[in-house]
Parts: C-alpha cells; structure tokens; sequence
C-alpha cells in the first residue's frame, strides 16, 4: 500500500471508535481497472451512485498469488 493510500486509510479509522477498528481484520488499497481512464469511468459511476459494488477475478488471486478478500476485510479502492 502506497503512503498516500496508508494516510488516506488512516483518516477514515480516526473518525472511527476503536471497537469499530477492531471488527476490521486486515485492509488493503486496490485501484479501479488498469488504465486511467477506464478507473475514473468507473470513479465518476461511484459518485453518480451508479455504481455501488465491486468484484475482483479469482483469476486475479490465483495468479498474481495475493490474498482473497474475507468477511471482515476493509478494502479502499481509488482511481489511478
């Protein structure tokens, strides 16, 4: 996780009580698509409130050997 991701993250958990924090297990920053400006379509969706969910490939685990997301798992997404 870049810096930037790691400060952006950080705000979100201060403006969260600690029992809040504790039901997270483990966080993690992905980015929308994998050119820019396929991930600001998919940004300006989010902010129209078209858009509301994401799903990653198993393809992208199984290959790239990164773990796969589990309940309890916070994960902050961003265009590039």
């Amino acid at each position: 996780m870049e810096q930037r991701h790691k400060e952006y993250l950080q705000k979100y958990f201060d403006s969260l009580t600690p029992a809040q924090i504790e039901q997270y297990s483990y966080c993690n920053a992905d980015y929308f698509c994998a050119d820019e400006y396929n991930a600001n379509v998919c940004a300006d969706l989010i902010l129209k409130g078209e858009k509301r969910a994401s799903c990653s490939m198993d393809y992208w685990y199984s290959h790239e050997g990164d773990r796969r997301p589990q309940e309890g798992d916070l994960t902050s997404q961003y265009a590039l």
